[in-house]
């Protein structure tokens, strides 16, 4: 991968609280389009104060279907997601490992 995109979630979807599948949709598509151009992808939840299933399903799930656990781990990083996004991530990449 050449260039790094860095996405701050809670700007890309206008609040504070990521718990939309339909916000999750758009991110998912706007990361799916960078890394298909060969770009790194870093998530920032930075000023996310809430996280749904249903949000991280949408945004991220949604990769696991489409390419492998280890292409992800090289090329898509999450910061600053409060400890049950993160464990909601977990048992979605248990859930495709």
């Amino acid at each position: 991968m050449e260039q790094q995109v860095i996405i701050n979630v809670a700007g890309r979807i206008g609040q504070i609280i990521a718990s939309m599948a339909y916000d999750g949709e758009l991110l998912y598509q706007f990361i799916r389009e960078a890394l298909n151009s060969k770009r790194t992808v870093t998530l920032d939840f930075e000023d996310i104060d809430l996280v749904s299933f249903s949000f991280l399903n949408a945004c991220i799930g949604r990769l696991y279907n489409q390419y492998d656990q280890q292409f992800l781990a090289e090329n898509l990083r999450i910061e600053n997601l409060n400890p049950v996004g993160e464990a909601a991530l977990k048992r979605m990449q248990l859930g495709h490992s």
